[in-house]
């Protein structure tokens, strides 16, 4: 059986850990490198041999020399997710109202949701095997859908999420032009019990809150199963689609 190598970018957040850990528990994946902005705290993903941390400030050239040290050493990682993203900090919150709207945390949360994959996907296409298949997750949302905004709000996060999926849908017909044998997904994960959505469970039933371990669960299922069509998915952690 050939070992597969993987790639966790912003591996620092819940569902990054979950993910890097439930790779390395599977039979396919030998070797995960894992992407952060900040030093890995988590001591089981430190104390195993199967993980290569690497620091990246995900700006252009920091993105480059990261995919450099990883491929030029002999690695070549087939499944790549993608976990950088941000509703809310210390100083932003989601918009409730026009009024709530400012141009620093638009440009902020533009940045790490939609800036940040675009610009590793631009580099990726330059290292990603053209002869055996390679399928990169980079998580979405649900509220990024144009079609299914009924309620308004959240003016940053949900263009934001457009914005990627817009971005996704472009990268995903280049690719199909360059590189054939990639397969690029947009994943909602559902409704994750992790700092991102921790302030906002209060009217959410329990049963619809997902640990990050059953997220990574989910997420690395779809990817196994996906086909190859050249096409970007836009789905859910059912692996249905969701209405642009």
């Amino acid at each position: 059986m050939n070992r597969q190598e993987a790639l966790v970018i912003g591996a620092n957040s819940d569902i990054g850990q979950s993910v890097a850990t439930a790779l390395k528990e599977t039979e396919e994946v030998d070797n995960v490198h894992l992407v952060s902005r900040k030093p890995i705290t988590n001591t089981s993903l430190l104390n195993s041999s199967a993980f290569k941390t690497y620091m990246c400030d995900n700006k252009e050239d920091s993105i480059k020399r990261v995919l450099q040290e990883i491929y030029s050493a002999g690695s070549s990682p087939s499944s790549i997710v993608i976990c950088n993203g941000i509703l809310h900090s210390n100083k932003t919150s989601p918009e409730r109202r026009l009024e709530h709207i400012s141009a620093s945390s638009l440009e902020k949360i533009f940045r790490i949701n939609a800036i940040i994959p675009i610009l590793w996907l631009s580099e990726l296409i330059n290292h990603l095997s053209k002869t055996s298949p390679s399928v990169v997750a980079v998580l979405s949302a649900r509220v990024g859908s144009i079609t299914d905004n009924k309620l308004g709000g959240w003016y940053s996060y949900r263009a934001s999420k457009s914005a990627l999926n817009m971005l996704l849908k472009t990268a995903a017909i280049e690719y199909s032009r360059r590189n054939q044998m990639v397969k690029l997904l947009s994943l909602h994960p559902g409704t994750v019990d992790t700092k991102l959505s921790k302030p906002f469970q209060r009217s959410i039933p329990k049963e619809q809150i997902f640990t990050p371990d059953y997220a990574a669960s989910r997420i690395l299922n779809i990817m196994k199963a996906i086909s190859h069509d050249g096409k970007l998915d836009y789905l859910d952690w059912e692996g249905k689609q969701i209405p642009w």
